[in-house]
């Protein structure tokens, strides 16, 4: 199996004049890319609009991307700030929860975690996908880069342009709201259960 052509070699290739290379970077990071948007608008043609002019962005500010960090990180704030700027012209409707219904009390959290952990794996998938619903755009993003996609916090702070300290604190607020989301699906659950 072929090695993939390192993000550094592509990138040259690109401000060098290959649009080829620049198929393979957008192959390469157009999921999650789509997935950033997608969390941010919750309207997929708006998503993809907005990930398409991202990448474009990326292609004509492709001289201007010194490595600092990695091109992935650049290239997902570009999409971030794009899709931010798409949700704002188009003002599409989001859904929060108010901050007096997030769970604060641990025995909630626990109580939400022990339910949820008892359901099988698609039954936690769909709760899961339920409560991500419930939250703003942004707490979802934040949830899904760092839990789905798996980035550091220094990572997700490149992103969406926050302080680390911030990202922390964010995640742990959206962590709270999102228990005490899965608490009142489980609740309900168990009581049409009975």
């Amino acid at each position: 199996m072929a090695t993939p052509v390192p993000d550094s070699v592509l990138i040259q290739q690109v401000i060098e004049g290959s649009t080829a290379a620049f198929g393979l970077l957008v192959a390469r990071y157009q999921s999650l890319a789509f997935h950033i948007a997608y969390k941010l608008l919750r309207h997929r043609q708006t998503a993809e609009e907005a990930t398409q002019d991202a990448f474009l962005k990326a292609y004509r500010g492709l001289a201007n991307f010194h490595g600092d960090a990695k091109f992935s990180t650049w290239l997902y704030r570009i999409v971030y700030t794009t899709a931010v700027s798409h949700a704002r012209r188009k003002q599409l409707p989001t859904s929060s929860l108010s901050d007096e219904n997030a769970a604060t009390s641990y025995p909630l959290v626990d109580d939400a975690r022990t339910q949820f952990q008892a359901l099988a794996h698609h039954d936690q998938k769909v709760y899961l996908e339920a409560a991500l619903a419930t939250l703003a755009p942004d707490e979802a993003l934040l949830i899904t880069l760092f839990y789905q996609h798996e980035h550091s916090v220094e990572e997700i702070s490149q992103i969406v342009g926050l302080g680390k300290a911030n990202i922390k604190v964010k995640l742990l607020r959206t962590r709270r709201k999102l228990y005490a989301v899965l608490h009142q699906l489980l609740k309900q659950e168990i009581a049409d259960l009975l």
